[in-house]
């Protein structure tokens, strides 16, 4: 058996954390990661940016939210698509806004950077915007090794908290549950494209055919409509959920590490489609279960 991993394409993730004042109270109308991304999506455009529009992107953000606000506020959000109410979130002038962009790349970051600090003013439908502040970090991701398979198996339990709304997909089709199938394949797949290397592969492949399974009676996740935005006066619905959710694994010892590793690339980038979107944003724990 091959490593799983040789060698990255680069030192690890950047984190740009941004703030942002505004200049006027208004109401952010739908899912405030769209809000987020128009943001980013035009600084990035201005600073000469192109991101495709089917492969996997080489980025991820967190929707936008006031200073201070511990959880994402689920504005846009439904549990059906013909609700009368409308869930908005109000930005008043005193607040601080805030969210996370997560690049792959330092030539990126380091150009949206500058293109936000040469134009601090945005201008969006709602008002405007004056940057407060940016602070940048890089986020290491572990190597995963090929370790000996000599060792004891294990009983765990993982805990997945989708914090924002998560869509899973296969071949077209939005699947309605957090299949621990597509969870896994995410995880590498963001390997994949952060690193090159396509030796995780193997790594998921076996933990998804024989080595987790989802855990039913565990599950606490909501199944929920997300409004992306609105053509002539008509919101666009996507299909999602978020909650919690619970997998079982029987897994040796000496392949912990890897999992916690690609565990905390989920932490960093999301997992599923429309991360770009501030989707599928997760927490995880694991614990373990008796034998």
């Amino acid at each position: 058996m091959q490593g799983y991993r040789r060698s990255l394409k680069m030192d690890g993730i950047i984190e740009l954390a941004i703030k942002l004042k505004p200049l006027n109270s208004f109401y952010i109308p739908s899912w405030p990661g769209v809000f987020a991304a128009k943001i980013f999506y035009d600084a990035a455009s201005s600073a000469g940016l192109k991101f495709s529009k089917i492969e996997e992107k080489a980025f991820s953000l967190t929707p936008i939210k006031p200073e201070g606000m511990s959880e994402y506020y689920m504005a846009g959000v439904y549990k059906s698509k013909d609700e009368k109410s409308w869930r908005w979130l109000y930005v008043n002038e005193a607040d601080t806004l805030l969210f996370n962009v997560y690049l792959f790349s330092k030539d990126s970051a380091s150009k949206l950077v500058s293109e936000l600090n040469r134009n601090p003013v945005i201008m969006e439908p709602c008002g405007k915007l004056e940057l407060a502040g940016i602070e940048g970090k890089l986020i290491t991701i572990g190597q995963v090794k090929e370790k000996s398979a000599d060792s004891e198996w294990i009983n765990l339990r993982l805990t997945v908290e989708y914090l924002t709304p998560t869509r899973f997909m296969m071949r077209g089709l939005c699947l309605d549950y957090p299949s621990h199938v597509r969870f896994l394949k995410s995880l590498g797949k963001s390997y994949h494209v952060l690193t090159g290397s396509e030796d995780v592969r193997y790594f998921i492949d076996k933990l998804t055919l024989l080595q987790i399974e989802y855990e039913k009676t565990g599950d606490k996740t909501v199944q929920c409509y997300v409004d992306i935005g609105h053509e002539d006066r008509i919101r666009r619905f996507i299909r999602a959920f978020y909650g919690e959710a619970n997998y079982i694994l029987h897994i040796r010892e000496c392949e912990v590490e890897a999992l916690q590793q690609l565990l905390k690339l989920g932490e960093v980038v999301g997992v599923g489609v429309n991360r770009g979107l501030g989707l599928g944003r997760i927490k995880t724990r694991l614990t373990a279960l008796p034998d």
